[in-house]
């Protein structure tokens, strides 16, 4: 098996990046750990200061669409300059994908909560 655990758990703390995305979760970076309380989202070239320590055994992150709300001025960290919108119309649902403004993969956010 993948993991194992309460539900709630495995959501929140999906510990592999298989279980990250039976989940959902489609925002996953390898990350690079620059210190105990901040990483470098390898493939978003973007730095992260996290609530909780870094783990040394940590290779990547992933942070859910929902996590994520649009600001119009800059805050100082764990921002995201976007550009490039495009959007895909589903069934049920719209999707909206967000590019870096130095770059063309589209990454899908904004700001991560606090």
């Amino acid at each position: 098996s993948i993991c194992q655990g309460k539900t709630k758990e495995i959501f929140k703390n999906p510990r592999k990046k298989e279980a990250a995305k039976l989940t959902g979760c489609k925002n996953i970076s390898r990350i690079h750990k620059i210190s105990d309380y901040q990483i470098l989202a390898k493939d978003w070239n973007l730095k992260i200061h996290t609530k909780e320590k870094v783990n040394d055994d940590i290779s990547y992150i992933g942070i859910r669409a929902h996590e994520f709300i649009p600001v119009w001025e800059m805050p100082k960290q764990n921002a995201i300059p976007i550009g490039n919108m495009r959007s895909r119309n589903f069934h049920l649902s719209i999707s909206f994908l967000f590019g870096q403004m130095e770059k063309k993969k589209s990454i899908g956010m904004y700001r991560k909560k606090r």
